[in-house]
């Protein structure tokens, strides 16, 4: 098979049926999808055996390592010669989204990971608001210290570069993504396609914030020699973790995300 697609769950039965509805509806089918479960203890199995039929389902169990563990363990299994992500609780609302992105990747070896544009939901699945990110290899670079320039359900990547860079650091505790960008980032070039390719759940505020910035702290430091303005977004993100600190409404963490994301500020 030409893609791996890599599902983590972890007690989160109500959503992943719609996540794996949302693969197996792709136009592009040459895939195997590995589902890692991280020890649930809901009614996950039962949302498996639904799917069960499809030869192209992996369902891998194990003890509960958490998160970042749990990717290196499921992603070791993978096959594909292109990795893509599909967290349990986001959707993939563009049937095509897989062939646009093998396509690009295809015809453009120099490219190590294109993404796309996200919907941002609440946990009832109600729109809140939608962006693309930044398109061109040269944009992307530009803010690679000052926010993730993907989220993880709209990417595709080359197997063999994320193997080449060690995947993703298991001594981190947050982040782990935007760390193993910065690395892919040093091997090729990164695109983000014009297109809503997802629909992103927007979590509850995160009272890990704290930790996930002070690793982004941590990490950027050893790619300031990489990529631009580090220096600029090493000052933001400080104020960024500081920030934190602070008592916040959601409705106030929401407009800040989408003021951020919409308004397109390097931030």
């Amino acid at each position: 098979m030409l893609v791996s697609i890599i599902t983590l769950t972890y007690n989160r039965a109500s959503f992943l049926k719609e996540a794996l509805n949302s693969i197996f509806s792709q136009t592009f089918k040459d895939f195997e999808v590995l589902v890692g479960d991280d020890g649930s203890t809901d009614k996950t199995p039962e949302i498996i055996k639904e799917f069960s039929n499809d030869s192209r389902l992996k369902y891998i169990t194990g003890e509960h390592v958490y998160l970042i563990k749990n990717r290196q363990r499921t992603i070791s299994r993978a096959q594909g010669k292109y990795i893509a992500i599909l967290d349990d609780d986001d959707i993939w609302v563009d049937i095509n989204k897989l062939q646009k992105q093998v396509d690009f990747l295809e015809k453009n070896p120099d490219y190590v990971a294109v993404g796309a544009g996200a919907i941002i939901i609440n946990l009832k699945g109600n729109e809140l608001y939608r962006f693309l990110n930044e398109e061109k290899n040269e944009k992307i670079r530009e803010r690679m210290f000052f926010r993730n320039p993907f989220f993880a359900s709209s990417a595709l990547f080359r197997r063999d570069v994320f193997e080449k860079v060690g995947g993703y650091d298991e001594n981190l505790k947050g982040a782990e993504d935007w760390d193993l960008w910065l690395r892919m980032g040093k091997c090729g070039k990164f695109c983000n396609l014009p297109f809503y390719g997802i629909k992103y759940r927007l979590p509850p505020l995160n009272p890990h914030r704290f930790i996930n910035m002070r690793q982004v702290l941590k990490f950027t430091k050893k790619y300031r020699y990489d990529y631009p303005h580090y220096y600029r977004a090493r000052l933001i993100n400080w104020l960024k973790m500081c920030y934190t600190f602070f008592p916040k409404p959601a409705f106030l963490e929401n407009w800040l995300l989408k003021w951020r994301y919409t308004k397109n500020i390097r931030a």
